[in-house]
């Protein structure tokens, strides 16, 4: 599993603290998640890049240039198989008024993740993790094969640590992060790459 750190975003519908089910998932099993929202090219880039290199690593180079490429087509997700949803692809309409792009992070419900502040202390308050807060995302992005034949890429969910407060939106595993400086700056850490022609 590659893990890697998404800096800085807004979440939707935490489940860090206590399993819930997922949205649109059928099988109604209990996990931890978090849905992180992406609202431009500069924050799709990253997780297009890790998921791209682990799907060549799990199916192959065709499979993986296959995923980008259908990615690229209208910024569109195929199916199933690609964690990076647009906003309009959602049926749910609390996504209607987004721009962008949104995917969601998941872990079993017997590996809770880690949830921690701005100064790498472990948080007690859970009202601390709400829909419309910005954190940074531990995750791993894996590979998997289905027993029916589908295949795909995932993202599974580490750590969270809260980053700075905003409005609320509609209500709502062993990593340890840095302790964040007082003025919450952060370089963007943005590059041009391979993936900048599809935006």
């Amino acid at each position: 599993m590659t893990r890697t750190v998404l800096s800085d975003v807004r979440i939707l519908w935490p489940s860090v603290f206590e399993p819930a089910g997922v949205p649109g998932d059928p099988t109604g099993k209990l996990a931890f998640s978090v849905v992180a929202l992406l609202p431009d090219a500069a924050a799709v880039k990253p997780l297009l890049k890790v998921l791209h290199d682990v799907a060549s690593e799990k199916h192959g180079d065709k499979f993986a240039k296959a995923m980008v490429s259908a990615f690229a087509d209208g910024g569109r997700s195929p199916a199933n198989h690609f964690p990076i949803r647009r906003c309009d692809e959602n049926d749910d309409s609390k996504l209607a008024g987004f721009d962008g792009w949104w995917c969601r992070f998941k872990a079993n419900e017997k590996y809770p993740p880690t949830v921690v502040d701005r100064r790498a202390q472990k948080i007690m308050d859970t009202d601390m993790i709400y829909s419309g807060c910005w954190c940074n995302i531990d995750f791993g992005a894996y590979g998997w094969d289905h027993r029916t034949g589908g295949k795909g890429v995932s993202f599974g969910l580490n750590a969270l640590q809260f980053v700075r407060n905003d409005d609320s939106i509609g209500g709502g595993g062993g990593h340890s992060f840095d302790e964040l400086p007082d003025d919450g700056t952060d370089s963007d850490g943005s590059t041009e790459d391979e993936f900048d022609s599809i935006f």
